[in-house]
């Protein structure tokens, strides 16, 4: 799939309706067979294997049965309690999952691939937490494993960091990650591109921080897949 050139000045990153940005996506070779399948966005892991409730349920536990002098609580508790939120904060952090979310910055992509070994930021918190409950409460951990067969034996089968790109998205398959409209992430971008040349390089540097939310879904054969190197 070839690159889209990208705009050479900050007029607009739209043409014909179309993102005129490569957008990429940092995941896990765990989900790469369903994406060969069934393409990107598809099919929702965070919700087909019941991974809020499995993560509430994990950190309830460890809140009653993990020594109160465990050092790491404190951390938990202000981490683990935004994501069992799962909403978008006043500062614009967004704590929604499951969604497909889509980056114009490489960076990005390969940092989330290679800090969520489970594909998912959420699969990998709760698998993180279910990791500290077994060693500190082994019997309330094997308690919750008899429900979630199917999320345990993804725990056992870790995958690779990889990088999905994705060229000449439709803006009507976007929105912003806050759950907008994707002219608002579009808008913002033009702006931040105002005062430099539209080229990749300034494009991963500047858009570091923004991101889509993918609607629907894009086949296999519309996505180049690279396996990454972890760190």
């Amino acid at each position: 799939m070839a690159n889209l050139t990208v705009v050479e000045a900050a007029v607009s990153i739209v043409r014909d309706g179309h993102l005129c940005l490569n957008l990429y996506h940092g995941t896990s070779s765990i989900n790469l067979a369903s994406i060969q399948e069934h393409g990107l966005g598809a099919r929702n892991p965070v919700t087909e294997l019941d991974v809020l409730n499995f993560l509430r349920r994990t950190y309830e536990l460890t809140q009653t049965q993990i020594p109160a002098e465990l050092s790491a609580k404190p951390i938990l508790k202000s981490g683990v309690e935004t994501m069992i939120g799962q909403g978008v904060s006043g500062g614009g952090m967004n704590y929604r999952h499951g969604g497909t979310y889509l980056s114009p910055s490489c960076q990005t992509a390969m940092r989330y691939a290679r800090s969520s070994p489970e594909g998912s930021e959420l699969i990998t918190q709760a698998h993180e937490l279910f990791l500290l409950l077994s060693l500190h409460a082994p019997e309330a951990a094997e308690a919750i494993k008899l429900d979630y067969p199917n999320l345990l034996t993804r725990f056992d089968n870790p995958g690779k960091p990889i990088l999905l790109h994705l060229a000449g998205l439709r803006t009507d398959q976007l929105r912003s990650e806050n759950g907008g409209t994707a002219s608002q992430t579009i808008v913002k971008i033009e702006r931040m591109l105002a005062n430099f040349p539209a080229t990749e390089k300034n494009i991963d540097i500047i858009c570091q921080q923004t991101n889509f939310e993918l609607i629907g879904s894009v086949p296999a054969d519309r996505i180049t897949i690279t396996e990454l190197a972890p760190l």
